[in-house]
């Protein structure tokens, strides 16, 4: 446009009116006086409108920042309330142990209570078996030198199970012998089954006794159940091998 203007100037001899008389460097100062108020003016506006720009990015910048500090603040708020979860959990894991440690002490008191109880149970039943199938009975029975069997009674007034079975215990292994008898030594043949259950009395007790505590071992060596239970033993195979021969 400005090239145009410049070669349709005129001549200042040839001119006529405003424009016409302007030479190309008056157009351009004109042009210039023209468009530099626009070019200004669009500098302006651009100015602006990145300001306007710059200041919404500040805005969503700080809105940002706004939603930082508050993930942020959740986070804290949701690791402090994990911590106290965490905190919480390990309390009742350490309740939980102490009242399983507890459960487990009182199984293992109640079955060492049951234990007990069965050993009583068991040394009841020897005391019981010897004094109502034995006592007062023909008992046992030893050979007579010319071969023939005869049979010795067992009798005793002891009250206390201690006395009682150690009386017993004597009897098989002494009294038999005192009354002139030799072996072979067994238990009477109708007295045989009261035999076999004593015998099943005592090694229950000797079973248990270990499981129960040192208490009940020193009253298993008191009582001679070992003792007692070898003489029993011997003395019921006695009865049958003779009742095989005699079949």
């Amino acid at each position: 446009m400005g090239i145009g203007l410049g070669w349709s100037a005129a001549s200042p001899g040839e001119c006529s009116g405003t424009f016409a008389c302007l030479s190309a460097n008056e157009w351009g100062d004109f042009l210039a006086g023209v468009f530099a108020p626009l070019a200004f003016f669009w500098l302006v506006a651009a100015v602006f409108i990145q300001s306007q720009e710059l200041g919404a990015q500040r805005q969503e910048l700080g809105l940002t920042r706004e939603e930082l500090k508050l993930t942020r603040d959740e986070m804290r708020e949701q690791r402090e309330v994990m911590r106290a979860q965490a905190d919480e959990a390990k309390k009742q894991a350490e309740f939980i142990a102490v009242q399983t440690a507890i459960l487990e002490r009182q199984e293992q008191t109640a079955e060492k209570e049951r234990v007990i109880s069965s050993f009583e149970g068991a040394l009841a039943d020897i005391a019981n078996t010897i004094d109502y199938d034995f006592n007062g009975k023909m008992a046992a029975w030893g050979s007579h030198s010319s071969g023939a069997m005869a049979r010795v009674k067992f009798s005793s007034e002891a009250n206390a199970r201690e006395e009682l079975t150690r009386e017993f215990l004597s009897f098989l292994t002494q009294t038999v012998t005192h009354q002139g008898l030799g072996p072979p030594y067994g238990i009477s043949a109708e007295l045989m089954s009261s035999a076999e259950y004593l015998l099943g009395y005592i090694r229950r007790a000797l079973e248990l006794a270990p499981a129960c505590g040192p208490r009940e071992e020193v009253v298993v060596k008191q009582l001679q159940l070992r003792d007692l239970e070898q003489a029993l033993t011997t003395m019921i195979d006695a009865t049958r091998e003779a009742i095989m021969r005699m079949t």
